[in-house]
């Protein structure tokens, strides 16, 4: 189940590169899981069931959790740094880690004439593939947040729905509430609790995960 969290946080670090910000709230999603065999069942039970994600001055904070505790994963728009904070049953870690915002390969998007109301917002579908992974998006263009690569896809609008299918799991994140509102500033920092760590030294902390 190792691809289910990697989807969750492909999906999730992903959402803040080369777009301009004119939303400031929170909106917050459900995370479903489906069709999956038996097997699979504890594992699942394990993964997050919701997600909430903070936009404020061109910064995102994704927050959601995990079997030990949450993820936090700071993402600024301009220079496409991203941060992501680990707490596993009181175990801090925060990790650094920038995308290539210019040379980030846009994936193949098919616009369909599929539209749904979700919470009130008329959304516009596409679907794309990448590796394994079968994507549908439902999309709205009300909402200005990074939109041209919400949720990594690189789509003109907010996804408010998103279905990722593969051969061994379905895992659906749809919004449940959207708040427009004034935050207090989204700091890009590692707080002084958490153990700063690079990628490579936080898998051998972790038994190569």
């Amino acid at each position: 189940m190792r691809k289910i969290y990697l989807l969750l946080i492909f999906v999730f670090s992903s959402i803040t590169l080369n777009a301009q910000n004119t939303f400031e709230g929170i909106i917050e999603y459900e995370i479903v899981y489906s069709n999956y065999d038996a097997q699979y069942e504890s594992a699942i039970a394990m993964q997050p069931t919701y997600t909430i994600i903070e936009y404020k001055d061109g910064i995102s904070r994704t927050t959601m959790p995990n079997m030990a505790g949450k993820t936090i994963i700071l993402t600024q728009n301009s220079t496409g740094k991203v941060i992501t904070l680990l707490d596993l049953m009181g175990m801090k870690y925060g990790v650094r880690s920038t995308f290539d915002i210019e040379n980030t390969e846009a994936p193949n998007i098919q616009y369909t004439e599929g539209k749904k109301d979700i919470l009130g917002y008329i959304c516009k579908k596409a679907i794309l593939e990448e590796d394994d992974i079968s994507y549908e998006v439902y999309y709205t263009e009300e909402i200005k947040t990074f939109s041209d690569a919400n949720f990594g896809f690189q789509i003109p609008g907010t996804p408010l729905e998103v279905k990722a299918i593969n051969e061994l799991y379905t895992v659906i994140h749809k919004v449940t509430s959207i708040e427009e509102m004034n935050l207090d500033p989204i700091r890009m920092i590692i707080p002084s609790d958490y153990e700063e760590k690079t990628e490579e030294e936080l898998r051998k902390e972790l038994g190569g995960m």
